[in-house]
Formats: structure tokens, C-alpha cells, sequence
């Protein structure tokens, strides 16, 4: 006689491989008077932490150059890839403010930081308001 048992699977994991913190870049008003710092204006830390089972190659392609400047220690640079995120592992990017585009001064200027790894794709909203604050008044450049 053959009895059959119900079987229940249940599914572990199966969410995001990468953890992305914060989520959203927000700069919020950047002044561009003073010198330009190495790494950007008003650096944000990006935590990148590798929730998977497997090794992660984390790339960002296409990243917005122009406007955005990324610090890290890269395997490769094109597109910008990390050496590989074993699982549990975090590693943080720089990532701070360089540039802006004639007629966009003091108005929100908005972008995007595209994240690949292990075959997903994130996209993390970022943004900041140009500024200059100039002692004595304002030349309205």
C-alpha cells in the first residue's frame, strides 16, 4: 500500500540579493560657491550589503558623470564595477554632488544611480537644489 503525505515547501530568501541604504539620494540645497572637493559636494554614504547566498559583481552603469561623482575602489571602471560582495558582506561608495547645467541654479535638479548586481537592476532617485551663497549679495549667475 502507497500512502502519500502532503508536502509543504516553503520558500526562503527570495527577496532582494543587495540591500540599498539609503534609498533615496537627497542632497537637498548644495552651495557651489566654495571649492570643489575631490569627492563631490555634500558626499552621501551609500551602504551596499550583499543579502544573498552567493557572491555579488556590483556594477553601476551609465552613471550620471555629469552631474554625480562616485568614490570607491573599483575592479574595473567601465562600466564602474566593485570587486566582488561576498554574501553578508557590506561596502560603502561616495557619492557626492559635481556639477549642474546652465539655467538649473536654485531649481531641483534630478537624476538617477542605476545599480546592477547578479543579474537585477536598482535605480536610486537622486537629487539636490544649486546654490550659491555669495558674501554681500548675490551676482545672479
Amino acid at each position: 500500500m502507497t500512502r502519500w503525505l502532503p508536502l509543504l515547501l516553503v520558500g526562503c530568501g527570495g527577496g532582494d540579493p543587495l540591500a540599498i541604504r539609503p534609498e533615496v539620494l537627497d542632497f537637498g540645497e548644495v552651495d557651489f560657491q566654495q571649492e570643489l572637493p575631490s569627492a563631490g559636494y555634500d558626499v552621501i554614504e551609500l551602504s551596499l550589503e550583499n543579502t544573498g547566498g552567493r557572491a555579488l559583481e556590483i556594477a553601476f552603469p551609465a552613471f550620471p558623470e555629469a552631474r554625480l561623482r562616485l568614490s570607491a575602489l573599483f575592479a574595473s571602471d567601465g562600466p564602474p564595477t566593485l570587486a566582488p560582495l561576498e554574501p553578508g558582506e557590506t561596502q560603502i561608495v561616495q557619492i557626492g554632488v559635481w556639477a549642474y547645467e546652465l539655467g538649473e541654479r536654485d531649481t531641483e535638479v534630478e537624476t538617477e544611480v542605476t545599480v546592477t548586481a547578479g543579474g537585477d537592476t536598482w535605480r536610486i532617485p537622486a537629487s539636490y537644489v544649486p546654490i550659491r551663497q555669495i558674501d554681500g549679495g548675490d551676482s545672479g549667475l
